[in-house]
Parts: C-alpha cells; structure tokens; sequence
C-alpha cells in the first residue's frame, strides 16, 4: 500500500513536471546554442558572453525568485474560499515583473557603465559591451513572461507556455544563424546573438500574453479585479513580497556564488573564463530538471498545504528529492562518459578542452548535490518555509564556498579547478542542510 502511494505521488509528479521542464530547457538551450554558436567564432567572444550572462543571472534572478512564489499562491487559492482573489493576484504579479525589471535594469546600466571594476581583460570587455546592453534590454520581455508562465504553472496549465518556448528557442537559433555568421546580413559576432536574444524574449512576452488573455481556464479571469492597477491598492503584494523576498535571496546566494566564480575565473584569464562558461552552461541544462521539479514540488505540497494533508506533504516531498537524485545520478554518468566531445563541441582551443574536461569530470561530482538542493527549497517554498533554508544557503554559499573558492583557486594556486572544488562544497553542503530542514518539519507535524 505504502509503495502504491509513492507510485502514484511519482506519477504525478512526472506528469506536472515534464512540460515545466521541456519550457525551462528550451530557455536554457537559448543560452546553450548561443554560447555553441558564438564559440565558433573564438574563445573571447565566448568569454565575453560568459560573463556578460552571469552578470545579468545575477542581477535578474532575485526578481526570478520572487516571481517563482506565484505557482505555490496560486495553487493554494485554487482549492480555497480564494478563488474570487486569484484575478488581483494575477494582475499584481505581472505588473510586478515589469517593476522588478526596471530596477534589474538600473542596476545593469550602472554595472555597464563602471565594467572595468570586474577586471577582465580588454578583448573580453570591448566584446562584451554592446551585447551586454542587447541582453540587458532583454529583461523587460523576460521577466513579463516568466511572470505569465509562473501564472500558468500554478494551474497546472504547462502546456502552452511549454510551446511558446520551444518555439522561441528555434526562432533564436535561426536568428543567431543569420546574424552571428552573416547570412543575408554582415555578420556580427557576439551582438549578433544579443540581437537574436532580444527579438526571441518580445517573441515570449506577447506570445504568453495573447494566450493568458481572457483564458476561461485561468479560474481568475472569471472574477472581477479587486484591485486598481498599477499604482493603486495591491491586496496580494505583501503576501508575494513576504515569500518570495526571501526565495529570491535563496536564488541569489547560489547564482551570485557562481557568478563571482566567473568573475574570478575570469581574473585568471580568458580562456579559464570560456571553459568556466562551457562547464557552467552544460550544468544549466541538467539543473533545469531539478528547477522543473522543485517548481512542481512546491505546487503539489502548497496545495497539500492548503488542505493541512500533511501526509501527502511528506510523500510528494520524498518522492521529488528521490526522483530528481536519480536523474541528476545518471547526468553525472554522462558527464563523466562524455566530457571531452562535449568539450570538443565548444571550442576547437586545446587550452580550453583540457581545462573544460577536468571542469566536467567535477560538474559529475556534484549533480545529485545541486539537484537536491534546487529541489529541496521548492519543497520547503511549498511549506511556506523560507526564511530558515535562506540563512542555510546563505551559510553554505558564502560561508564556505566562495571563501574556499577563493582560498583554493589563488593562494594554493589551483586556478579554475579550484574555483569549481570550492562550488562543490557549497552545494553538498546545501542539499544536506535543505534535506535535513524537510525532515526535521515534517518529521514535527
């Protein structure tokens, strides 16, 4: 009986799961084929674009990660005397991402405008500057959509904006053809993946708009607004700011800790900077499984929790952190298998190879570790549990791993390896302590 029980948590899981992943590889894979593409055309560019990318992760995702509270609010709200405050919630949470966005978006004019104190070399940052404000301006279009896709994922709708992002994801890799290599046009590098970027995002943002509008099965469209928007009474902004401004410090802790690794990868040189980026962008693909069911975890037990189905609360939680170990086991297998054509797929540099394959071989170290640990703080996001896992990831990102990074990378002259020794201890210790946290709550319920 107990094993039927997890099989049919397991089911459905996978069922809510698979769209959310497929729509977040596809926005990955933007990035993987930019960087496959731009990688064609030598090391600094792709250097460039490494940075240039965790630059704006870092910036971006702490308003990413307040916008990802919306699935588990509005999951809640489905199965509750809620339902006539899902419109408002809708409404508040997309004008929302646009705010976020500009603030995102001051903050990278500045970070623009004051580049040199990154310290990379000259070649990686005249390449870098034009695209960085083509990706910039890619976060109003952005963030609108992961908004809306935020929305349909909380009701379960995945389909749709799963789609329009495979889609988008075609449109971009045509788009790079065209202006990477100069097909049709003069080719233009590194801007020219900027430009494909930004015409793929407006793409998302009025696609997922054209869908959202007026969908009888979005249950909020069919109650009246209950709030004045933009600027008048926002009924659900504190309880979205209550959630998610801590989720998104969550986010951040771990994005700025791998951003600041490129940045110190970068210090070391440009090529140590584009086999970082090679390494960083293969592991992006692999933690979209883990981020697709962390999201989809956190909508299940937010659900559960709205009905006080602890029971169910502690089998969806198990089953998410066991299934995606056994996923992220069988990526650090391939990794292993595969390192170096995966490396030969980026770059024809030797310098560049040899380092991305010995990146690779740690990369299949610690996927379990990052696929624990991405799920772990879905399943307590869905318990309204937040506070507590952001002091655990703020321990483990900046209290051990980057001081060991730094420690490992400079002073026992370790260079990039060392870096990614020291991102390694960060995770494990991450998915240990998020684990622990699930077992101790659930354990006292």
């Amino acid at each position: 009986m107990l094993k039927r029980a997890y099989k049919l948590h397991l089911k459905s899981l996978v069922k809510l799961s698979f769209p959310i992943i497929t729509g977040q590889m596809g926005w990955v894979f933007m990035g993987f084929f930019d960087n496959l593409m731009v990688g064609e055309v030598g090391y600094v560019p792709l250097a460039a674009a490494g940075i240039t990318n965790s630059v704006l992760f870092l910036t971006s995702i702490f308003g990413m990660g307040i916008l990802m509270v919306v699935p588990t609010l509005i999951s809640a709200k489905r199965h509750i005397s809620e339902r006539h405050k899902l419109r408002s919630l809708q409404q508040e949470s997309m004008w929302l991402s646009q705010i976020l966005s500009l603030l995102t978006w001051v903050l990278l004019l500045i970070i623009y405008f004051n580049f040199d104190l990154l310290k990379q070399e000259t070649a990686v940052v005249d390449e870098a500057k034009p695209y960085f404000l083509l990706v910039a301006l890619s976060t109003f279009p952005s963030m609108w959509f992961m908004s809306g896709k935020n929305i349909c994922d909380g009701y379960e709708k995945t389909k749709i904006p799963m789609i329009i992002t495979l889609i988008a994801l075609a449109l971009n890799v045509l788009l790079n053809w065209i202006f990477i290599f100069g097909h049709g046009v003069a080719p233009m590098g590194l801007f020219g993946a900027g430009i494909a970027t930004l015409i793929s995002r407006i793409f998302m943002a009025v696609s997922i708009s054209i869908y959202m509008h007026k969908n009888v099965d979005l249950i909020g469209n069919n109650y009246p607004s209950e709030s004045i928007l933009p600027f008048k009474k926002w009924i659900h902004l504190k309880e979205i700011l209550a959630l998610g401004v801590p989720s998104g410090l969550q986010y951040f802790f771990e994005v700025a800790a791998f951003a600041f690794a490129a940045i110190m990868a970068g210090w070391i040189g440009a090529r140590e900077l584009a086999a970082h980026q090679i390494g960083i962008t293969l592991s992006s693909v692999t933690y979209m499984f883990a981020l697709g069911i962390s999201t989809s975890a956190s909508i299940i037990i937010g659900n559960a929790l709205s009905k006080n189905n602890i029971d169910k609360i502690k089998k969806a939680g198990t089953t998410a952190l066991f299934l995606i170990a056994a996923i992220m086991a069988v990526f650090g297998v391939a990794f292993l298998l595969f390192r170096q054509a995966l490396a030969e797929a980026f770059s024809t540099d030797p310098v560049v190879i040899t380092l991305t394959t010995s990146l690779l071989l740690i990369a299949s170290a610690y996927q379990i570790f990052d696929g624990v640990q991405a799920v772990g703080l879905g399943v307590l996001r869905g318990m309204r549990d937040v506070k507590k896992p952001l002091f655990l990831t703020l321990f483990s990102y900046w209290g051990m791993s980057i001081p060991l990074a730094y420690y490992l990378a400079f002073y026992v002259k370790m260079g990039v390896i060392g870096i990614w020794i020291g991102l390694t201890f960060g995770l494990i210790s991450s998915s240990l302590l998020l684990s622990l946290r699930f077992r101790y709550l659930t354990k006292n319920k």
